[in-house]
């Protein structure tokens, strides 16, 4: 097999399984279960428990690494632990408001 073919090969394997989307488990609990693992995960990252509307509205985004609980909870935690030098602010992600607690 030629060079040229082999990647040829490769590119429309990683394009056809790119185009593949998640299935929520059955019983359609996908978004509760994503609400509950993001905040979950947050809460474990950087000790902040985000709303549940404030994740429904990163997911209603439709961005794709806001569409898994590890995607939502990296960028809000992100968004809400301070950074050296930066100015106080209202933290956003794609736009969205994060609103939420730190827990002690």
């Amino acid at each position: 097999m030629t060079k040229r073919l082999q990647i040829g090969l490769i590119g429309i394997t990683l394009i056809v399984t790119g185009c593949t989307t998640a299935t929520p488990p059955a019983g359609g609990n996908g978004t509760s279960s994503i609400v509950s693992d993001a905040t979950a995960q947050a809460r474990s990252l950087c000790a902040f428990v985000p709303t549940a509307e404030t994740i429904l509205a990163l997911i209603a985004t439709g961005q794709p690494q806001l569409t898994i609980a590890a995607g939502i909870a990296k960028a809000i935690c992100n968004a809400v632990v301070p950074k050296p030098g930066s100015a106080p602010g209202t933290p956003t992600v794609a736009g969205v408001v994060i609103k939420g607690s730190f827990e002690r």
